[in-house]
């Protein structure tokens, strides 16, 4: 075997020890670090990387980071296993980069000042090709071979001009240029569905989500608390959002026709993210260090780690599941239809030996439903229970289980 194969398989394991399972990054923007979690030895180290000026966002690829130096104009490409910088990119000079998303060797770049959508080459660091979007380009999304970017507007008129614009990604053209409300800075795509969070202008304008199809027709548009930011959706399809002041969390479910405001858990955080196994809640702590709140899907804690100042972006890399892995056993129970409608009937399928209890608790561990059945009996008693997540925990005398579901409006 040749002496570079020995050194890339040498590098490939160190790289699968070192970001393990659940890695957390985050981006510092006045510390100007970038603050690495794991998540399994709960350590969180601070200082892995010295960032450039101004860093806002923050690309994951499988042998680099990519953080967008906002202040610098440039894309920092970092060693994910030494932290060492790698290179520097400018994209243009007084574009002040926002956000990059990767996708199939290239680099997608929004510049806030020059209105502009980069198209970078990751391998030589050369913008290949840009296109003019709109005002004030931020936060952006990849989809069946188009890129979504939403224009923020301009900030001085409550942000007129705000719009959600669909680039195809083989001719680097515009397709869709479509209003928003005021000041879209997230965007999101869900089971074929985009959803952009509209943060609004932090005093008179409500912020609001807004859902499309793929065709970029607007299916829905609620208001969804104060000032709604980042998107991140659960296993089950549970929508949660950030609040970009960091005082509050909001969540909401969407079907595939209409979308309904949920009762979200009692936390705060201006950043989101989440893997299959736990969510990462980032709080700002203005004018103090950060923090990273992880728990696990039932919002039971499982760490709370210090990082930066004013961290400005988290991100998640989840070790890919190989074939071999094993395979957890299913669910002994389970309850259906979920969601269930207010005015419907929730069932319990599984096998039954002899009574059994069926206890709800809602997001805080509340206790607010307990139903005991007979072998021959399904049926859940829901009613009175608002619309939101719940958690439910079953026992027959012989087995355990325990899940979630979900109540909507009738």
């Amino acid at each position: 075997m040749k002496l570079r194969q020995i050194i890339l398989i040498l590098f490939a394991l160190v790289l699968i020890s070192v970001l393990g399972a659940e890695t957390i990054w985050v981006v510092n923007s006045q510390s100007r670090t970038l603050s690495r979690i794991d998540t399994d030895n709960a350590q969180a180290e601070n200082n892995f990387a010295v960032l450039g000026n101004s860093p806002n966002k923050l690309a994951v690829s499988e042998d680099a980071l990519w953080v967008v130096n906002s202040g610098d104009n440039s894309i920092q490409k970092i060693d994910p296993v030494s932290g060492q910088t790698l290179a520097n990119y400018l994209v243009e000079v007084g574009s002040n980069p926002w956000d990059m998303v990767l996708h199939e060797g290239f680099g997608y770049i929004s510049g806030l000042f020059t209105g502009k959508i980069y198209k970078m080459d990751l391998d030589t660091g050369e913008v290949v090709a840009s296109v003019y979007a709109g005002v004030a380009p931020e936060g952006m999304a990849i989809y069946n071979e188009k890129l979504y970017a939403v224009c923020s507007g301009d900030y001085m008129l409550d942000h007129a001009g705000s719009a959600l614009v669909v680039i195809e990604l083989d001719s680097f053209s515009i397709v869709h240029d479509i209003e928003m409300p005021a000041n879209p800075q997230y965007v999101v795509v869900h089971e074929e569905n985009i959803h952009v969070s509209c943060t609004g202008n932090w005093a008179d304008i409500s912020g609001q989500i807004v859902i499309l199809d793929e065709d970029a027709d607007i299916i829905t548009t609620f208001e969804l608390g104060r000032t709604p930011g980042n998107i991140w959706f659960n296993p089950e399809g549970v929508a949660f959002v950030a609040d970009s002041s960091g005082d509050a969390m909001y969540s909401y479910y969407f079907d595939g026709f209409e979308a309904e405001a949920l009762s979200a858990p009692a936390f705060s955080a201006s950043d989101i993210c989440g893997s299959d196994q736990f969510i990462a809640l980032l709080l700002p702590n203005w004018g103090d260090n950060g923090t990273v709140e992880v728990y696990d899907e039932d919002f039971i804690p499982w760490g709370s780690y210090t990082v930066g100042m004013m961290p400005s972006d988290i991100k998640i890399w989840a070790e890919p599941v190989s074939i071999s892995d094993e395979v957890a056993p299913a669910a002994i129970f389970g309850v259906y239809p979920n969601p269930v409608h207010q005015s419907g009937m929730l069932k319990l399928e599984g096998e039954m030996f002899g009574e059994t209890t069926v206890s709800i608790f809602n997001l805080r561990g509340q206790l607010v439903k307990k139903n005991m059945l007979r072998q021959n009996d399904r049926n859940l008693d829901i009613s009175g229970l608002n619309s939101g997540i719940y958690f439910y925990q079953v026992n027959d005398g012989k087995s355990r289980a325990s899940g979630k579901f979900i109540v909507i409006n009738s």
